[in-house]
């Protein structure tokens, strides 16, 4: 999915690609308290986080809440920088269990959001880049 930030505690779902009988959020508004200047400081330095178990992961009972209405397990969130600055996030969940991420799949999911990086106006095409992640 493309989250989209639009300030400093909110952003919008722009893109998802979901399996059928998950909860969709396309287009949904995100109010997120949790996402504070540490977390933006981190993403616009280039970090990339990889988290296998959302429940043994360290993240604030905040994140771990709004994560469980989307029946998510595990997930991989990498920033989309415009000069500098935070202005998307490209994520991976997993809802089906947890997730340990291979080198491999960190590595392409970074790529992914570099090349978004460098083409903003480009349309990504999810469902496609799914099949690919899906059959390394």
């Amino acid at each position: 999915m493309f989250y989209s930030r639009e300030d400093n505690t909110k952003g919008k779902i722009v893109a998802e690609s979901v399996a059928i009988g998950l909860p969709r959020a396309i287009g949904q508004i995100i109010d997120d308290p949790c996402f504070d200047a540490w977390y933006n400081e981190k993403y616009e330095q280039g970090r990339v986080q990889a988290l296998d178990n959302i429940y043994e992961s360290g993240l604030t009972e905040c994140y771990i809440e709004q994560l469980s209405k989307l029946s998510i397990q595990a997930t991989l969130t990498a920033p989309i920088l415009s000069q500098g600055k935070l202005i998307s996030l490209l994520i991976a969940h997993q809802c089906s269990g947890q997730r340990a991420w291979q080198p491999s799949e960190i590595e392409l999911f970074t790529q992914i959001a570099k090349t978004s990086r460098k083409c903003p106006q480009t349309t990504l095409d999810l469902p496609a880049i799914a099949r690919i992640y899906n059959k390394r």
